[in-house]
């Protein structure tokens, strides 16, 4: 959840980390690479399989 100061306006740190789930950068990064092997092997009429 984000907080709201009482001025109205959200703190810019908070809201970044709202918005991709808090993961550190590395952890965005190999979500990022899964998602797009998975985009091109669809493209490709291939299925990855997860053992």
């Amino acid at each position: 959840m984000v907080d709201v100061d009482g001025s109205g306006s959200m703190p810019l740190g908070s809201v970044s980390s709202a918005l991709d789930g808090g993961l550190p950068m590395t952890a965005r990064q190999e979500q990022f690479s899964l998602a797009f092997m998975h985009m091109v092997a669809a493209a490709a009429g291939c299925s990855i399989r997860v053992i």
